[in-house]
């Protein structure tokens, strides 16, 4: 059985509606449409496409839309964004 493997991006924009059209890679499935966020979900066959655009988009993104706010107060939800890590996993095709 094929493997495909997947990953997300999202950021936090700070555009209202960020343009993400200069992003064409064919791996893009969906584009996160949400009032300022920018954000892909991306699936290939090949596990290195993926952490190869992962890559490149967390610079671009950086330049193009990342916004800031306030780390919070809130003790549980500041645990929970402390130990926050990115994880790779594979999914069957189709």
């Amino acid at each position: 059985m094929a493997q495909d493997y997947a990953g997300v991006i999202l950021s936090l924009a700070r555009q209202e509606h960020p343009d993400t059209s200069s992003y064409g890679d064919s791996e893009i499935v969906y584009r996160v449409k949400k009032y300022h966020h920018a954000g892909f979900i991306l699936k290939s066959p090949h596990e290195e496409r993926i952490r190869e655009l992962l890559d490149s988009y967390t610079k671009r993104f950086t330049l193009d839309f990342l916004a800031l706010s306030p780390f919070p107060t809130n003790p549980l939800l500041k645990s929970l964004l402390s130990n926050a890590t990115v994880q790779f996993y594979t999914c069957p095709n189709g």
